[in-house]
């Protein structure tokens, strides 16, 4: 199965952090799958780190090498991912979750978050 990481799953990936449940641990060590990190992402996690609302355990140019040392695949975000933002309902407001949607329908491949609001888009959204 192809999966695309929702931000906060790479956040709490690279962190270990607890949060992360026991599905998803399961999920990210079954070398049956493929994971994804959006370069959105990565953009999102840059702009809130230089925001000062978002502290990290490594640099941000480490970040990237965390990614591919983690075995997950690049995903970069194209333009028809972007015309494909325009025919999700509005049920989310967020750009950033919005455009990893898209990905994901588009691709497509499931999405593995923590936001309920991603989950009421159905389909191949998967809520950990």
């Amino acid at each position: 199965m192809r999966i695309l990481l929702d931000t906060q799953i790479v956040l709490w990936t690279l962190d270990n952090n607890p949060r992360l449940s026991a599905r998803a641990r399961t999920l990210l060590t079954d070398p049956e799958h493929t994971f994804y990190v959006s370069s959105i992402s990565v953009w999102g996690i840059v702009i809130k780190h230089a925001l000062g609302k978002l502290p990290l355990s490594i640099t941000l140019g480490e970040l990237l090498g965390f990614v591919q040392a983690s075995g997950f695949q690049p995903l970069e975000f194209s333009g028809e991912h972007a015309v494909g933002v325009s025919s999700l309902l509005p049920l989310h407001t967020d750009p950033f979750d919005r455009a990893l949607l898209a990905q994901a329908f588009l691709e497509p491949m499931h999405l593995l978050t923590h936001d309920k609001q991603m989950v009421k888009y159905g389909g191949t959204v998967m809520f950990v």
